[in-house]
């Protein structure tokens, strides 16, 4: 029994990178952007190891003389692609840790997946078009899916297909983003849907033409009585126990290639409710 337990943990430990980019907005460790550094300096890395993985740790500090939302972000996403690739080629599972969302093209980009699964309160589906708050990062699936700032992203960034696309937990949208979101073919799972059949459904039809995942969590997509992630935060989320079911069915009928978790704002994380909530779905991403 001694040596089968042995196997069993040598199967299950995974070599993990975790790729921190404490930006928000263009600034450094404020606001959600200090939400990557907060998890580090609570434990994650430590509790990683301690359920078995080896862990490396790469904090990304651009140390720009000037910073502005667009462009500095636009430099995160490419800092962000450099060390995943860098964390592929050891090789070693990427999870990225962001203020904004938009970092996740970055792990697109260089992951090489061929579907995204994009947990966020908010669809992140505006573009210069539609936004009414001008708000960058609300833009973050649009861009990931090639809908908008093609020229800024680069010739040899290869945006995701809508239809290799779920979006799951959103019940905060501007209208205009949701009607472009429900005229897309990006496969929209309320919370609700997801407690029943929905993800189910969903993962059916994205397993029959797409095989390498990328997940990305932002951490509203938690109901709010579990706690406030961000300012953005509103009830009627996810409980951890769904994030934490729908996240298992993926890897199962998927292979998870690289992962985000977002948006964590610790000055609206009082009683630390969303840090443990948060170290629990990293842990679902990597165990």
């Amino acid at each position: 029994m001694h040596g089968n337990a042995n196997v069993t943990k040598r199967i299950e430990c995974m070599d993990i990178q975790l790729i921190i980019a404490p930006y928000d907005s263009g600034h450094f460790n404020q606001r959600m952007g200090a939400g990557p550094l907060h998890f580090l300096n609570n434990g994650l890395e430590s509790t990683l190891k301690v359920a078995g993985h080896q862990v490396g740790v790469n904090v990304l500090n651009l140390d720009l003389p000037f910073s502005t939302e667009i462009g500095t972000s636009v430099k995160v996403q490419r800092a962000v692609a450099t060390a995943a690739r860098s964390a592929l080629q050891q090789p070693a599972f990427p999870l990225l840790l962001a203020g904004n969302c938009n970092a996740s093209i970055g792990m697109v980009r260089a992951a090489e997946v061929d579907s995204v699964i994009w947990f966020d309160a908010h669809g992140d589906f505006n573009t210069p078009e539609t936004t009414i708050s001008g708000f960058f990062d609300g833009m973050a699936l649009a861009m990931l899916l090639g809908r908008s700032f093609r020229g800024l992203l680069g010739s040899e960034y290869h945006p995701i297909p809508e239809a290799h696309a779920i979006h799951v937990g959103g019940r905060d949208f501007d209208l205009e983003e949701w009607k472009q979101l429900q005229q897309s073919s990006v496969m929209v799972i309320s919370p609700d849907e997801a407690r029943e059949s929905g993800i189910d459904r969903a993962l059916s039809v994205l397993e029959q033409k797409a095989k390498r995942v990328h997940i990305h969590f932002d951490l509203d997509a938690l109901d709010s009585s579990i706690g406030s992630a961000n300012q953005f935060a509103v009830p009627n989320g996810l409980s951890l126990s769904d994030a934490q079911r729908i996240i298992k069915q993926i890897r199962k009928r998927l292979t998870l290639v690289s992962a985000t978790v977002s948006s964590y704002d610790p000055t609206c994380d009082a009683e630390g409710t969303i840090l443990q909530a948060g170290t629990q779905i990293m842990r679902s991403l990597v165990d």
